[in-house]
């Protein structure tokens, strides 16, 4: 175990030395130490320091890779990490980071993420982006009823047809936020629960 986080730091502080930041060796350098303290589920702080140097990483595998696996942590003190990553240049890195929300957010945190949620499933231009969004709202673990009522509701809304033409696409409109919504008649079957 000492012997592969030794490697997994010994890999990015070459990766930093010897090949600049364009460099592709550095970049496969980078996402085999990413690689690595995902395996081992991040067990240290210096595989987590890692992971996190990874999601700063201008190479987008890398990046998304290490968004991935800090979802896959399933930490909620992780969540920050996560959230400020919605709002990523790169499509692959928003869907894992809303993935890893989905999977990280518990109990207070759950207030903390669904707006951001919200926000991405009615303004994000990538539908599989979207998608995720809706994966994770669907995923938290609600508190109350009322939360989950709001969030079934607002993936529901995001489904429907818009405009004349009926074309199936996710309606432009902003998706109501928690505790916004007037009908709290909801179908059952939008969120499996």
């Amino acid at each position: 175990p000492l012997r592969d986080l030794l490697t997994a730091g010994t890999l990015l502080l070459v990766a930093g030395c010897v090949a600049g930041p364009s460099d592709p060796t550095h970049e496969r350098l980078e996402l085999a130490a990413v690689m690595q303290a995902e395996d081992h589920r991040a067990r240290t702080e210096d595989e987590l320091e890692i992971l996190r140097a990874g999601a700063r990483s201008a190479d987008t595998t890398v990046r998304s890779t290490a968004v991935r696996a800090i979802g896959r942590l399933e930490r909620t003190d992780l969540v920050s990490d996560l959230l400020h990553l919605l709002s990523d240049e790169e499509p692959a890195v928003r869907l894992q980071a809303a993935f890893g929300l989905g999977q990280s957010a518990s109990g207070p945190a759950i207030d903390e993420v669904t707006m951001p949620l919200y926000r991405v499933l009615s303004r994000d231009p990538d539908e599989d982006v979207r998608a995720a969004a809706a994966h994770a709202l669907g995923r938290l673990p609600y508190p109350d009823h009322e939360l989950l009522n709001d969030a079934q509701q607002a993936l529901y809304r995001s489904t429907l047809p818009t405009g004349e033409g009926h074309t199936g696409e996710t309606v432009d409109a902003e998706v109501a936020p928690p505790g916004s919504m007037a009908d709290r008649a909801t179908p059952t079957h939008v969120v499996g629960v």
